[in-house]
């Protein structure tokens, strides 16, 4: 099967066995963090998947150390630069990147290991499974002080 599969910077898609592929984020030198070319893509993604005709997808982050440790806190400036609509337009597409995974017509596992905190609990839920790895630490600890989570819709 051939998907049109667009080129991507933070993610990558392989077809493991005919009709099962694997979406990895691939930061693993930022634990698999999220930025906000991240969400664009996870939409660009979720589209090309959509009509693709896989039978089940895997969502996993690259490498040993971490599933997805929410957003990157290198990029915070970008957020915090933001004025309100923008913000609001991000926060869009953020939701919407999440949500164009979490409604694909078919199954969509989450592979956890270590950390999926924030927006990577929030990618792991969206799953329709989740299978978890003796590392896997979920955590919303932006919730401690009176933030969002990221739950991303």
């Amino acid at each position: 099967m051939t998907i049109a599969f667009p080129e991507l910077e933070t993610l990558t898609f392989e077809e493991a066995e005919p009709g099962i592929g694997i979406l990895r984020i691939d930061r693993p030198d930022r634990m698999n963090s999220q930025t906000v070319a991240m969400f664009h893509e996870f939409l660009a993604a979720g589209r090309a998947l959509r009509d693709s005709g896989l039978r089940a997808l895997i969502v996993t982050g690259s490498g040993e150390r971490a599933f997805c440790a929410g957003f990157d806190l290198d990029e915070i400036g970008v957020i915090t630069e933001m004025g309100v609509r923008e913000f609001l337009r991000f926060q869009e597409t953020a939701t919407g990147g999440i949500q164009a995974i979490r409604h694909l017509p078919f199954p969509v596992i989450a592979a956890v290991h270590g950390p999926a905190t924030g927006g990577g609990m929030a990618l792991a839920l969206a799953c329709d499974i989740r299978l978890a790895a003796p590392t896997l630490k979920m955590s919303a600890a932006f919730v401690k002080v009176g933030l969002s989570f990221g739950e991303l819709g």
